[in-house]
């Protein structure tokens, strides 16, 4: 309580004296509340908060049913736009914490939940259960592996897109594909990231369907960044710092389910070529060193714009090309114990140790041609990359 001082006057109209006022604060009525974030949007923490306490005091008595017109209120009061989800979880914190909304936490009488609403949320329990048993039924259908692979690959982008429109997050088992994770500081800003870009008409469907396929999306999703015009808060963050790029919550192997058998292995080399500084003049590199090395070209010694890293079941080469070199103008051919790159330039590789072809690959970054090879011998370090040098 706060105490203000009121000066008075006697009867008579003199002999002026204090009188003490007792002042009880009241919180501001929700509809004041929300009048105000109209007219200044609500910007820090503490708005969002106080915001959303107010539109959960307006809409106590609505039930399940109430998100969808919740977040339209909250994001016309709002500097940044907000999914359902984010509001549900930042809802649910407030109410694991304690916290009151404004207008008072009633209990919702039973006689005013909507028969229609427990209708409408049974009927999309039976569509989910329905939809879950069609991709069943339609995956054991399907007899190779790659069109498996596009099975779970359009349905994945097709569920993302209509997320991103809806300004929904994808669900838990599809959020890692796309790099999003609800509740991860970097996975939300990828998500707003996705959404300036699609809002921007940057993106299309198909755009993401082919990079998913092809096994490079995380290095294609950096390049949409890097050409955007203007930048976002969210955009700007990943596009001009590697550290976060390099946190991104993607899922490797969800990825690979998504993409050809023949580029699977590119998967983890886009992931990884994603967090580079600059793609076209850094070199591609994991966590282990590179080591600069002279080839054998056409059965003769010469430097070459060149390096190679290794793991524990893999090798990495990396050759630089001009940049604007197509993946349709390179031909390049993986041996049991070579490489053999015929265009655009004329490269032979033979290598100190066999490799694996099924499980090797490659891809096309900015300006380079990363090979993955790996090893026959898992556990087995090289000491060098080719047979003699």
């Amino acid at each position: 309580a706060q105490h203000t001082h009121k000066r008075t006057q006697n009867d008579k109209g003199h002999n002026p004296c204090i009188k003490m006022v007792l002042v009880e604060e009241v919180p501001d009525d929700p509809q004041d509340v929300l009048t105000r974030f109209l007219t200044v949007p609500a910007r820090s923490e503490a708005d969002y908060k106080e915001l959303l306490l107010a539109l959960l005091g307006e809409f106590r008595y609505m039930g399940d049913g109430k998100w969808a017109r919740l977040a339209e209120e909250f994001n016309k009061r709002s500097s940044e736009n907000r999914s359902k989800q984010w509001l549900k979880k930042a809802a649910g914190k407030l109410e694991a914490a304690g916290e009151v909304p404004l207008a008072g936490k009633v209990e919702v009488p039973q006689e005013l939940i909507s028969r229609r609403q427990q209708k409408k949320a049974d009927a999309k329990e039976s569509a989910s259960e329905a939809a879950a048993k069609k991709v069943a039924q339609d995956m054991g259908s399907l007899s190779s592996e790659d069109e498996r692979a596009k099975f779970v690959c359009t349905t994945s982008v097709d569920h993302f897109w209509e997320c991103l429109e809806a300004g929904d997050y994808p669900e838990e088992e599809a959020e890692t594909i796309f790099g999003c994770k609800m509740g991860d500081e970097i996975g939300e800003i990828v998500y707003a990231s996705w959404r300036c870009l699609q809002m921007r008409d940057r993106i299309k469907k198909p755009d993401i369907v082919k990079a998913l396929t092809n096994g490079h999306l995380p290095l294609k999703f950096k390049e949409w960044l890097d050409e955007l015009p203007t930048h976002s808060p969210h955009t700007m963050m990943l596009a001009k710092s590697p550290e976060k790029r390099l946190k991104i919550p993607w899922s490797v192997d969800k990825m690979k389910r998504c993409a050809k058998s023949e580029f699977r292995a590119a998967v983890a080399l886009s992931v990884a070529a994603s967090a580079e500084p600059d793609t076209k003049k850094s070199g591609y590199s994991k966590e282990t060193s590179k080591a600069a090395t002279s080839v054998a070209v056409e059965g003769q010694m010469a430097p070459e714009n060149f390096s190679w890293s290794q793991q524990n079941d893999e090798v990495e080469v990396v050759i630089s090309v001009e940049g604007n070199v197509a993946r349709s103008d390179i031909d390049i051919e993986i041996k049991p114990q070579e490489v053999n790159m015929r265009a655009p330039r004329k490269l032979r590789l033979l290598l100190e140790a066999p490799v694996v072809l099924e499980g090797s690959g490659w891809t096309l970054a900015k300006g380079q041609v990363v090979v993955t090879l790996e090893k026959k011998s898992a556990g087995n370090k090289w000491t060098k990359l080719l047979v003699g040098k």
